[in-house]
């Protein structure tokens, strides 16, 4: 065995666990806003699934609220993510 790979196999097990999948997520409201904005789907329909995302935003606002700040890292992520928003929305136009 090599000093490296006996060396990576000591390591501490890291205690967080990624419980989530990212896409599996965004997957799902993707289908909520496609549902929202079919026009086979009445009102009712439509109201339903703007509600749910409406639960999922207040949830996520509330959960980034109470959550540390992580300097200038978070920063920088926000100031990439509100440019690339901002280009969006020009190459729309």
């Amino acid at each position: 065995m090599t000093n490296q790979l006996y060396y990576l196999k000591r390591l501490p097990k890291m205690s967080f666990q990624k419980r989530w999948d990212l896409q599996n997520i965004k997957s799902q409201i993707m289908y909520c806003g496609v549902e929202l904005n079919s026009p086979y789907n009445d009102g009712f329909t439509g109201w339903s699934c703007k509600k749910d995302l409406y639960e999922i935003k207040f949830y996520v606002d509330n959960l980034l609220e109470s959550s540390p700040i992580f300097s200038h890292i978070e920063e920088n992520f926000l100031k990439e993510q509100e440019q690339n928003r901002v280009l969006n929305i020009l190459k729309k136009e």
